[in-house]
């Protein structure tokens, strides 16, 4: 007989954070990036100590940062739940890298934004061929 898998919410939320190939940040609504997971460190090349404490301003690129900060304010605001957005960051060495964003808001009891969930998957690749 074959058992289900014992799920502890907070363990396994932690876990599948941590060990999911797709970056991921837990994202504060002044824009602080509370957490991120091994991969979201690997696209940006900042170490968790140095990502964690900066703000999505940091890392994305000058040209891209209205439209995002548009799309969380229309989250925060409530008229959407969530956004996708194609969005270019920079990398710690300088680079331009571009990524398909996801992000959902987090709310609390009072319907606040309390924290964002932030997706990103590296489309790097695919948009270098695309401008070429």
């Amino acid at each position: 007989m074959q058992t289900e898998p014992s799920i502890n919410g907070g363990d396994v939320l932690a876990r599948a954070m941590t060990d999911s190939a797709i970056g991921m940040a837990l994202v504060t609504p002044d824009g602080r990036i509370l957490s991120a997971n091994p991969a979201l460190c690997d696209f940006f090349g900042y170490p968790a100590e140095v990502l964690v404490g900066m703000t999505v301003n940091d890392v994305t690129h000058p040209h891209d940062l209205d439209a995002d900060l548009d799309h969380a304010d229309k989250v925060m605001a409530g008229v959407m739940d969530s956004y996708h957005l194609r969005k270019r960051y920079i990398h710690a060495d300088g680079t331009v890298l571009t990524g398909y964003l996801t992000v959902s808001g987090i709310r609390d009891d009072r319907g606040g934004v309390e924290l964002f969930v932030a997706q990103v998957v590296d489309i790097t690749r695919e948009a270098t061929i695309e401008e070429n």
